[in-house]
């Protein structure tokens, strides 16, 4: 996460103040007009995204490396020559109203609704580590489900922060499905993440109101697609095969 100043901000939902920003900067520019919704409702993710984007361009020029794009909540850079790819989300750092003991994040929501989600990478990294003791390959499969979402055939637009809530909660639900071999885990994994995207509803773990889907368009053709590469890779012990069906090349 690429951490902003938040001085002198707030964080709403609705009339209902969150959070209060943090830092030091008084004008802060984070707040600056040219950062502001359209419609004056708040600060514009899609502009801060834009801004961010600009800025990794700028630095990244010099070192002749593919030019940064947005996706979704994240500006991506990749660094080919290292196998290197680096997803930059600007976030604002917040202490709660309710406890200014601790802190959250806002982050893009990285769809048509312009908004922002609250994140916590602790709670995030301690979710992960719960999941982790019951299902070995979750990490590698979140991996390669972020890899299927980017390839450029399949482009869904898809936010990370779903695909790991996702995965959590299947491995959750479904723990005495799991541990059976890495092909068969991660089939199902696939086959039930399509189900997820064909319901449409997906809970926000830090604001249980928020669908995580509700504004994300195409669910049912990206469970679709989904679908077919789980099939896919059930009846191929192919490598080859397996990278073109990952990549849909």
């Amino acid at each position: 996460m690429l951490i902003f100043d938040t001085n002198t901000g707030q964080f709403k939902v609705g009339d209902n103040i969150i959070g209060t920003g943090l830092g030091k900067y008084n004008p802060n520019p984070r707040y600056n007009q040219k950062f502001l919704k359209d419609d004056g409702t708040g600060l514009s993710p899609t502009k801060l995204l834009n801004w961010t984007k600009r800025i990794c361009e700028e630095a990244l020029s010099p070192f002749n490396v593919e030019v940064p794009i947005r996706d979704g909540q994240a500006v991506t850079v990749n660094l080919k020559n290292r196998g290197i790819s680096i997803d930059i989300v600007p976030a604002g750092i917040f202490s709660y109203s309710s406890d200014e003991s601790k802190i959250f994040y806002d982050i893009p929501r990285g769809d048509n609704k312009n908004g922002w989600i609250v994140v916590n990478p602790d709670d995030d990294k301690h979710r992960l580590e719960e999941a982790g003791k019951y299902f070995e390959y979750i990490r590698t499969i979140i991996r390669l489900i972020k890899f299927i979402k980017l390839a450029s055939n399949y482009n869904m637009n898809i936010s990370s922060f779903a695909v790991e809530t996702a995965i959590i909660n299947i491995s959750r639900m479904h723990r005495t499905d799991l541990n059976i071999n890495f092909t068969h885990d991660f089939v199902f994994v696939l086959f039930q993440f399509a189900k997820i995207l064909n319901h449409g509803y997906l809970e926000d773990p830090f604001q249980s109101d928020e669908n995580l889907l509700d504004t994300t368009s195409n669910l049912e053709w990206y469970a679709e697609r989904i679908f077919t590469i789980a099939d896919q890779i059930n009846h191929t012990s192919d490598y080859d095969s397996l990278i073109k069906i990952l990549t849909n090349k």
